[in-house]
């Protein structure tokens, strides 16, 4: 490969991910129809349990409310016996609404939430995945696309050292913090910039030091040139193609990572989000 071997293992890793986030969004469109399934012998006892509890909560209110009303009664008033046995009605009421729940309620509710469970692992796992076959390509892509932007610095970067050897230390310390953040803006550049960093602390050390600060541009130079030479043969080979990589996924692996919809796209989203699911199953 003419790409460094950072850079290729980034690319090749994005490779590797595509055909396990294709089969990964498989297995959670099935844990969705799985739900679909589960959810039809579910709903007629879920429904059946949350009526039962429903007005065993209002029976509930109401033995509250009679209860607050005794303790601001005196002990011996007459409406104290009436009252009780108001409450112990209610609570003989209560008691027979829950019973009428079904023995195998719970063991259903757990069954019905582990399908649930198991369809949202299933579609966090696949948008991982599909981030993990995306981005690295497009990061790659990013670097390959900055190249005009690095080639412009050429110049700047070559007489870094004349930076150096020609001024003070106070105006070399600017100059090249200068030259550190116009590379800071080129995508892929940070070794080159770092060694122009280094360059610069070494001359606005307490003790000056321009020779360890020449050693740094040195290198910061060496690192520029084999850019250089790996950005020019890339941008020709493997930019089209990764290019062409990156856009047959921009509308489906990489499409939670755009940073907007196109009109097509958001009406899509819409008329999906428009169709009702029914969530009361899951309370």
């Amino acid at each position: 490969s003419v790409l460094p071997e950072g850079m290729a293992n980034l690319a090749g890793e994005s490779f590797a991910k595509v055909a396990e986030a294709v089969t990964l969004l498989e297995n959670a469109e099935q844990a969705t129809a799985d739900v679909a399934a589960a959810a039809v012998d579910f709903r007629p006892i879920h429904k059946l349990v949350r009526a039962l509890q429903r007005d065993a909560k209002t029976v509930s209110r109401g033995i509250t409310a009679l209860e607050k009303q005794l303790k601001v009664l005196d002990a011996d008033s007459s409406k104290v016996a009436n009252i009780t046995a108001e409450i112990e009605q209610l609570k003989l009421e209560k008691a027979d609404l829950l019973a009428q729940i079904p023995a195998g309620w719970d063991a259903a509710y757990k069954t019905f939430q582990d399908v649930n469970k198991v369809e949202k692992k299933a579609y966090s796992t696949y948008k991982r995945l599909s981030a993990q076959a995306y981005v690295p390509a497009t990061e790659v892509l990013d670097v390959l696309n900055s190249g005009d932007a690095y080639r412009a610095l050429q110049d700047a970067v070559m007489g870094s050292k004349a930076l150096v050897a020609n001024n003070t230390p106070e105006d070399a310390v600017d100059l090249l913090a200068k030259l550190a953040r116009q590379f800071s803006g080129v995508v892929g550049a940070n070794d080159v910039k770092s060694a122009i960093s280094k360059a610069r602390r070494a001359v606005k050390a307490k003790v000056p030091n321009k020779d360890k600060a020449q050693a740094e541009l040195d290198r910061a130079i060496g690192l520029y040139n084999g850019q250089l030479e790996w950005r020019a043969k890339a941008e020709a080979d493997v930019a089209p193609k990764l290019e062409a990589y990156v856009d047959s996924m921009r509308t489906t692996l990489g499409l939670r990572q755009q940073p907007k919809f196109t009109r097509e796209q958001a009406l899509f989203v819409a008329s999906c989000v428009s169709d009702h699911r029914d969530v009361s199953l899951n309370f």
